[in-house]
Order: C-alpha cells, then sequence, then structure tokens
C-alpha cells in the first residue's frame, strides 16, 4: 500500500492561514485531519508504510536500533505528528532533519516521545479542559492519540500503535489530557 500523504489543497498557506484564526482554514484542515487519519486505519506494523514511519523517525534521530517487526518502539506519538503534518498539507519530513525546526507545525518538529509532545504542547499554551475533534489527547505518560468525536462525556479516537495498529475505538473523556492544535 503506498504511503499515505496530504491531500493537494491548503498546503503552507493554509499553515498561515490557520495561524492567523481564518475559520475557512479551520473547517478544511479539520476535514484533512478525518481524511488522513482514516487512510491509515487498519495499518499494523506489518504495513511497509508503518515500518517506514518509525524507520524514518529513528534514524533520524541516530537510535542504534533499526526497528522490526516485534521490535517497533512506541510509535503512537510518530503517527499522531505525523497525521497532524498531514492535515495541515505541510511538506514532508525530509529525511535527517526530523530535529530541525519546523516553525507551522504546532509542535514545531517532529516528536515521538509522549513526554516530549505533552512537553512541548503545555509549553506552547494548548491544553485545554474538554475535547473537540481534531485533538491530541495523552493517556498519562503511556499514549496519544487524536479525538475524532466527542459526545456526552465519551470520545472517539483515532490511535496509532494501539495494539499494534492504527484503529478507532470509544472511550470516556475522564483521566486525559487535551492538546488542542487546531486554533
Amino acid at each position: 500500500m503506498a504511503r499515505p500523504g496530504p491531500l493537494v489543497g491548503l498546503g503552507i498557506l493554509g499553515a498561515l492561514m490557520l495561524r492567523r484564526g481564518a475559520p475557512q482554514a479551520r473547517a478544511a484542515i479539520l476535514a484533512r485531519f478525518h481524511i488522513e487519519a482514516q487512510r491509515w486505519l487498519g495499518m499494523d506494523e506489518r504495513s511497509l508504510t508503518v515500518q517506514r514511519l518509525v524507520s524514518d523517525y529513528t534514524r533520524a534521530w541516530q537510535w542504534l536500533e533499526v526497528p522490526t517487526v516485534g521490535n517497533m518502539p512506541d510509535w503512537c506519538g510518530l503517527w499522531a505528528l505525523e497525521i497532524v503534518r498531514e492535515a495541515m498539507g505541510l511538506p514532508a519530513w525530509p529525511l535527517g532533519l526530523f530535529k530541525a525546526p519546523l516553525p507551522l507545525h504546532p509542535w514545531g518538529a517532529w516528536y515521538g516521545s509522549v513526554g516530549d509532545i505533552k512537553d512541548v504542547a503545555s509549553q506552547r499554551g494548548m491544553l485545554v479542559s474538554s475535547p473537540e475533534p481534531g485533538d491530541l489527547y495523552a493517556l498519562g505518560s503511556t499514549h496519544v492519540g487524536l479525538v475524532r468525536s466527542v459526545s456526552d462525556g465519551t470520545m472517539t479516537t483515532y490511535d496509532g500503535n494501539w495494539s499494534n495498529a492504527v484503529g478507532s475505538r470509544t472511550t470516556t473523556t475522564a483521566d486525559k489530557q487535551f492538546y488542542r492544535w487546531l486554533l
């Protein structure tokens, strides 16, 4: 299966419009967010797409072990920030430059660690008390995912690396932290 990529659309101009609060940009990016996340549904660690995502990240951060099926680092955060990048129509992360600043991306760089993702989001003022579709959520210090929809104290999510695959599930909104990147 081909690697999912950003749809032709708003791209960098859309990211700039979003930064300025243009409601049309927000609606278009939220629609793309759902399309991009759904493209990945059902992919697991045996998928070449997931393997490439994790492999590109580990090489960029110069990890010694090359990931293989059964030996994959946690990749929920990698996947979540990749969906944000794709939804915004930003260019692909250039191999070797994952650590370089990417000013238009809400996190500014590609992080894989749940702790790093939460720290950067908190520093950038993204923490919110109740979720909306598109938000990133954190389950303690072990998992991050993306909010698909919210209704009466429950939410449906998009999750990378949930049971070693990309999936969607319904869960309570209690005991989670929420980070709004789509303003």
